[in-house]
């Protein structure tokens, strides 16, 4: 396992590299998380090099407090610096949620540098055209919370009620100025205009469903159907589609 600290213009980028050996599987991860996300995946990419970048503004990154430094094109371009900086020049390219985005992101401005795509819960739809995605509106109301109260006391009040630890456990491993800006972002920005603009990704393209008022089916399905080369699975079925995935995709 390596770290790295890639300098790219104001931005820092910390990425966690596990193996050295065989090719590159680049994992995004959600819109609170970090690298540790991809551990899961890394249990069953045997055989690739997992790069696990924290995005820009999140967890050991630089902090990103502005809301147009958390746009598509800005992580695309964070991406390509790190397969370049890794001399990666093709890669599996797999996120989850925000990070399934920005992998759709970088398929269309750097098609010829992605092997495959694994899209599990897709979040965003298109800029200019009704995809069926969920309420993400709602981000806003959360960034002017935190704004307003605080990221620890609006974590600790999340947790409590929702009967679980994981806001205060995930919303503060970031910077909270950061925070605010990209769950500002959040209904801002899209990674493409219109659905047809994924007819033009033609690498073969695992979408796992979503389930939720967030991560619709709907979503999902369009997202399969605009994607010429795509399977679209459940995901109770979620290890198993992503281990056969891969090895089909070496």
């Amino acid at each position: 396992m390596a770290e790295h600290l890639l300098h790219r213009g104001e931005q820092r980028l910390f990425v966690n590299v596990r193996g050295e050996e065989g090719p590159g599987l680049l994992f995004a991860h959600g819109l609170f998380g970090t690298h540790a996300d991809a551990s899961w995946i890394s249990e069953r990419a045997y055989g690739f090099t997992v790069i696990a970048p924290d995005l820009r503004g999140r967890g050991a990154s630089r902090p990103a407090a502005k809301v147009e430094d958390h746009a598509f094109d800005a992580h695309a371009a964070d991406i390509l610096a790190i397969l370049d900086r890794l001399d990666i020049s093709r890669a599996v390219i797999a996120g989850s949620s925000f990070g399934a985005a920005v992998a759709v992101a970088f398929a269309l401005r750097h098609l010829e540098r992605v092997r495959a795509l694994i899209l599990i819960s897709n979040a965003f739809g298109a800029l200019h055209e009704q995809m069926g995605e969920g309420d993400l509106e709602s981000y806003r109301s959360l960034a002017d919370r935190i704004a307003a109260e605080g990221l620890a006391a609006v974590a600790a009040s999340e947790s409590e009620r929702l009967g679980s630890s994981r806001p205060m456990t995930r919303w503060t491993q970031h910077d909270e100025d950061s925070l605010v800006a990209w769950l500002r972002a959040v209904p801002m920005f899209r990674p493409f205009e219109r659905s047809a603009d994924l007819q033009t990704v033609t690498v073969p393209t695992l979408v796992v469903s979503g389930g939720d008022a967030i991560h619709t089916r709907e979503l999902s399905k369009a997202y399969a159907d605009a994607l010429p080369n795509a399977t679209l699975v459940e995901a109770e079925t979620l290890d198993d589609a992503v281990s056969k995935f891969l090895g089909g995709n070496r």
